[in-house]
């Protein structure tokens, strides 16, 4: 429920909006500090293969701003939008803070959006953020009206196993926030339904990150694992990453 989003930040213990303030950087959890700055070298890689000239970038739902400020600090131009007032006073705390010039704005991700020709972006992400809408297709219409003639949009999500993760699951409880499973085959499906011309999905989460040394058993599971993640993991177990470009542009 959307009010229960809006309100998130607030019914958070001292620790986690101190999290909220630092992350990806601090010791809340290096776990998740890992995680993050792993998908930072992901979405950089997706950028780089399919907006390399890229230099306008939108974030829905871009929480506490984090992502917003990284990408602006290598040059690119971002805005930043979030449902939630609290979120998006956190994300401006932390680009003053930084020096950064990054525009934040709270805005519903689901709202549809017309824009002149001009406007348009050239890429929009979209990071954890869709599973906590109720339905993906909003979400991805939002984006797709952002975007210009063969921009892409990039994301990363949580697979079906989420909806049963028992972190997932005491967040529901905690806080009322929506806590959605997603299915890869049914966001590719929903990003044409909206107008997207091609899709493209990646394994890009998990062991494939992990460093691998020279022993033997070391090396299978190298070897081993893309084609697991394809045929096995990536049913069920792996992250959902997503591009999807919009009609008018080479793949």
């Amino acid at each position: 429920m959307k009010e229960h989003e809006i309100a998130f930040p607030t019914k958070l213990s001292p620790a986690e909006q101190a999290w909220l303030r630092s992350k990806p950087f601090g010791t809340f959890d290096r776990a998740e500090s890992q995680r993050n700055l792993a998908d930072v070298a992901t979405f950089l890689a997706l950028l780089a293969r399919h907006a390399p000239d890229a230099e306008r970038i939108v974030e829905l739902g871009c929480g506490p701003g984090w992502l917003s400020l990284f990408l602006a600090q290598l040059g690119y131009t971002v805005t930043g939008f979030d449902l939630s007032p609290q979120m998006i006073a956190v994300a401006k705390e932390k680009a003053k803070q930084a020096g950064v010039a990054v525009t934040f704005v709270v805005a519903d991700m689901e709202a549809p959006i017309a824009l002149e020709p001009a406007d348009r972006v050239d890429v929009v992400l979209i990071y954890d953020a869709l599973h906590h809408c109720q339905a993906d297709e909003p979400a991805l219409r939002s984006a797709a009206q952002r975007l210009r003639p063969g921009g892409v949009l990039i994301l990363a999500e949580p697979n079906r196993a989420h909806a049963s993760d028992p972190a997932a699951v005491a967040a529901t409880k905690r806080f009322g926030v929506t806590e959605r499973g997603l299915d890869a085959a049914a966001l590719a499906r929903s990003c044409r339904q909206v107008g997207f011309a091609q899709v493209w999905r990646y394994h890009a989460s998990g062991q494939a990150f992990q460093p691998r040394h020279e022993g033997l058993l070391e090396t299978v599971r190298m070897l081993t694992y893309p084609v697991l993640a394809r045929f096995i993991f990536g049913a069920f177990q792996t992250r959902i990453w997503l591009v999807a470009q919009q009609p008018g542009g080479g793949a």
